[in-house]
């Protein structure tokens, strides 16, 4: 079992971080608050599912964890991985990308979803604790001018598939 396997909701950064938070996931968000058009898939697990969002998709995302674990019939794991930013010589670990994250969080929190890993749980309250002021936040923070959009599906489930192929 991978690092916070324990629980159903997890979340850490980057390409690192998808590999030990999402490596016995059911599903893993790939959290991008510039650009989430195309996560380095080639470099992440080679899990059930992968999809993609930024601010304005969280609503739509978690409501997608729902629906697939409503076609499961079975507790669905989601690892929730920030991308963050390149910077020379490593990453940055971008303010953007962790609220988006929480927001994230709340939305699947306020569907009945998950029980959340320590880490994840500080994102939700990154998130909640900022959430009235968040554009101006994001709009502040480096690159929070340039705000993207919704879900993108790069790898859909096995299970959400055979669901729509009996219907």
């Amino acid at each position: 079992m991978g690092e916070q396997g324990g629980y159903q909701i997890r979340f850490d950064w980057g390409v690192p971080g998808a590999h030990a938070v999402g490596a016995d996931a059911d599903v893993l968000v790939w959290v991008d608050a510039i650009d989430p058009a195309v996560p380095p898939l080639e470099r992440l697990p080679p899990i059930g599912a992968v999809v993609t969002t930024g601010l304005a998709g969280v609503a739509e995302t978690a409501a997608w964890v729902l629906a697939l674990q409503e076609a499961r019939q079975a507790v669905t794991s989601v690892a929730v991985v920030a991308a963050g930013a390149a910077r020379a010589g490593g990453m940055r670990f971008a303010a953007e990308d962790l609220l988006v994250a929480g927001a994230l969080m709340d939305e699947l929190d306020a569907r009945g979803i998950g029980e959340r890993s320590p880490e994840a749980s500080v994102a939700d309250a990154a998130y909640r604790a900022l959430r009235r002021g968040l554009r101006g936040v994001l709009d502040a923070v480096v690159g929070g001018g340039a705000l993207a959009g919704g879900l993108r599906v790069h790898r859909p489930h096995r299970d959400l598939l055979e669901a729509a192929g009996a219907a």
